[in-house]
């Protein structure tokens, strides 16, 4: 019987092994990739499409015409394995998104991370990034090394917020071609990294779903006040305000500066000509200054009545009563 075959009657023969055996640190395996690369981790189980192997960045399913050799190791092993190295290819603005996606699974970093083990010169990853996101196997080409592998990881955005995802180790193994709905979205893009590089029971999933989410905006939109309640206890506070002697004060009080700033345009004038018409209908000095002082305060109460109410601009016209005896000032405002 031949080594293949041997193999996988062993694999076969693996779910009938007690679980818990399977999961203990003294049933660490080497195994060996058709690649060359080389995993640490924990036989779970087998599925239909591979070996399902727990390593510290989560499980993975190895498919069967992928594995070399699988032999027992010391479970020191395990924990002393290199981290996933991740370069990522694409626009600056999705390449981020996938970065700090990729940085949420354990044991994983992003080439040129600070204070991280990279096998990588700063001038080999550029070479990579440089190139088209849909050439793969450029940026692959760009950083491959006898000594050490990695995985490149290419993000091509599409319409509408889509993107396709390629990803590859160096070595020329593993991963594939992948179309996310929404780059911008953290649980599609975990979701579908996740598949990419056929990982399964990724630790901390929910944690890291809010960890790569958008940020909130620095300022919140500001919020438009309300009109002001023409009906019940509002009603009455606006009737009020309207007799304070300040021209627009139903405006102002409510936030409204253009009306109050039209208020002001119009009681102002209109207050002038007022001062002007009653000189030649008063009698004395005592009674010019009291019929200015009631013409001013009968228009500001008037134009606040009207400013409470309505945005719309009234139109004022100033004559002399029909006796020509006195003056008067008319309102008229447009109704919606």
């Amino acid at each position: 019987m031949t080594r293949s075959s041997l193999l996988l009657s062993a694999l076969l023969c693996a779910p009938l092994l007690p679980v818990a055996a399977l999961a203990a640190p003294e049933n660490v395996r080497e195994v060996t990739l058709n690649d060359g690369r080389v995993l640490y981790g924990e036989v779970v189980t087998t599925e239909p499409s591979g070996v399902r192997l727990r390593v510290p960045q989560g499980d993975i399913i190895v498919p069967f015409h992928q594995l070399q050799n699988m032999q027992s190791a010391m479970p020191e092993r395990y924990d002393s394995q290199r981290p996933w190295e991740f370069v990522v290819v694409g626009p600056e603005t999705e390449r981020e998104w996938v970065e700090r996606a990729l940085r949420t699974i354990p044991q994983t970093f992003v080439s040129g991370d600070q204070g991280k083990p990279s096998a990588l010169s700063t001038s080999l990853r550029k070479t990579a990034q440089s190139c088209a996101p849909s050439d793969l196997q450029c940026a692959m080409e760009a950083v491959r090394r006898d000594d050490s592998w990695q995985w490149i990881v290419t993000v091509e955005p599409g319409q509408g917020g889509t993107a396709t995802l390629r990803a590859r180790a160096t070595t020329d193994g593993g991963g594939g071609v992948l179309k996310v709905d929404d780059i911008s979205d953290p649980t599609v893009l975990l979701s579908g990294l996740d598949r990419l590089l056929n990982l399964r029971a990724v630790p901390d999933r929910n944690k890291a779903i809010s960890t790569i989410a958008p940020h909130a905006p620095a300022t919140a939109p500001k919020e438009r006040k309300p009109r002001r309640s023409t009906s019940g206890a509002g009603a009455s506070s606006g009737a009020l305000a309207a007799f304070v002697p300040v021209p627009g004060y139903t405006a102002l009080k409510d936030g409204d500066m253009k009306g109050f700033g039209m208020a002001m345009a119009v009681t102002l004038p209109v207050t002038a000509a007022w001062v002007g018409v009653t000189g030649g209908q008063s009698q004395s000095a005592p009674e010019h200054i009291a019929m200015s002082a009631g013409g001013f305060y009968l228009t500001t109460v008037v134009v606040n009545q009207i400013f409470g109410v309505s945005s719309s601009g009234p139109t004022v016209g100033l004559s002399t009563t029909p006796s020509g005896q006195g003056a008067q000032v008319g309102f008229s405002m447009p109704l919606k």
